[in-house]
């Protein structure tokens, strides 16, 4: 990046630290400096520096004037929060605070492979974001989503961990501030798979509740409903909130056991950025099971991540022609994405995105929804 003159969207993007379809955006919409050498929309482009700089500059400036309140009006609100403090701490009588009422949020590691068997490893991923799925229906608990326990597995150098110590559970829980992590084992035995979890305080690593269901492979995905329902009965929450938003987990990923192998297998390589592999593997999952809508998205997305934006446009209407195979958390999430930075639909991915934050306050699809919002310059909103 020394040079001053930066030749693509790939080095204008990266230089401004923004994605392309924003970079892409802002020219449109706001006469970011961008040059091409030839007279067409898909002519090369290039930028310069200091033109970028300088855009840069004056729009943060614009940004600051806007939102800028007067002098005057500052010191009349600090004078007024002053009294309201003095007035509040004087005449106010101190009651006792409430109790505490923190949702749980919880760490579900890649499960042990007890077996010693090479051909069931790809369920230690595979169980573990099948009970994240299935668990993070839920409007009462915190799941800590996959992508974002491998990235602390990466920092921590646990990636390769094939079992976790006491200390790497420790070590990942205060890391991401979890109140609960589970660690999960599984084998099989003849016929019958038998899979072991313990559900564990996050400061003190003590066991708080054990449970183990059993049968065969093919009953795997009702096991994992079952350990939904036994998990959020030992996180305290009401009858109510136990039942409340509990697809089952087949409804809203696949029944199919092969095709979710092959599932985790794309995503492993999504992961390591190796996008054409990820698409082979998620081709593979589709011949099992063509309504497999996380494997159209995940295409979809691996093509955006490519540059092949109307493959990865065709990719997302097809996956969304099966929402219903999707949880209500995922659904808004892909569906304001996808209208948001594919379609540019923005009063559609908004009400997609005000859908999700409804529902789940905590999700980080708020951020998203307020990257709408700035991109529209709605900063209040954002």
């Amino acid at each position: 990046m020394d040079k001053e003159l930066l030749e693509s969207w790939k080095e204008i993007s990266a230089y401004l630290n923004r994605n392309i379809r924003t970079c892409q955006y802002w020219e449109k919409k706001h006469s970011l400096p961008i040059h091409r050498l030839e007279d067409s929309p898909k002519a090369r482009v290039f930028a310069y520096k200091k033109e970028l700089d300088r855009w840069m500059k004056e729009k943060l400036h614009r940004v600051e004037q806007k939102n800028k309140l007067p002098f005057t009006l500052v010191l009349v609100l600090l004078s007024l929060a002053i009294i309201f403090v003095i007035t509040f701490f004087v005449f106010h009588e101190k009651k006792a605070a409430p109790p505490s009422s923190i949702k749980p949020s919880v760490v579900i590691m890649p499960f042990d492979n007890d077996s010693g068997d090479d051909n069931l490893e790809h369920y230690r991923e595979g169980l573990s974001d099948m009970l994240i799925t299935d668990l993070s229906q839920s409007r009462h608990v915190f799941v800590f989503p996959r992508d974002q326990i491998l990235s602390i597995l990466f920092e921590l150098d646990l990636h390769e961990a094939r079992t976790f110590s006491s200390e790497d559970l420790r070590n990942v829980a205060q890391n991401l501030n979890a109140t609960h992590i589970i660690q999960s084992s599984y084998i099989r035995i003849g016929e019958i798979f038998r899979i072991n979890i313990d559900l564990k305080d996050a400061h003190s690593m003590k066991s708080l509740e054990r449970d183990r269901v059993e049968g065969p492979e093919s009953s795997l995905f009702s096991k994992i409903d079952e350990l939904t329902i036994w998990l959020k009965a030992h996180l305290n929450l009401t009858d109510e909130a136990i039942h409340d938003k509990d697809e089952r987990v087949g409804q809203v990923t696949t029944d199919f056991p092969k095709a979710y192998k092959k599932y985790i297998e794309g995503r492993n390589f999504f992961n390591l950025n190796k996008y054409d592999k990820s698409i082979e593997s998620m081709n593979k999952a589709l011949e099992i099971d063509p309504k497999f809508a996380r494997a159209l998205k995940s295409i979809s997305e691996s093509y955006n991540n490519l540059g092949f934006l109307s493959k990865s446009r065709d990719y997302a209407e097809k996956a969304l022609e099966f929402r219903d195979r999707f949880s209500d958390r995922e659904r808004y999430l892909f569906q304001m994405q996808h209208n948001g930075s594919l379609e540019k639909t923005w009063d559609k991915a908004i009400e997609a995105g005000l859908n999700l934050v409804e529902l789940y306050p905590d999700d980080i699809g708020g951020n998203k929804l307020a990257e709408l919002y700035l991109l529209l310059e709605q900063w209040d909103k954002a």
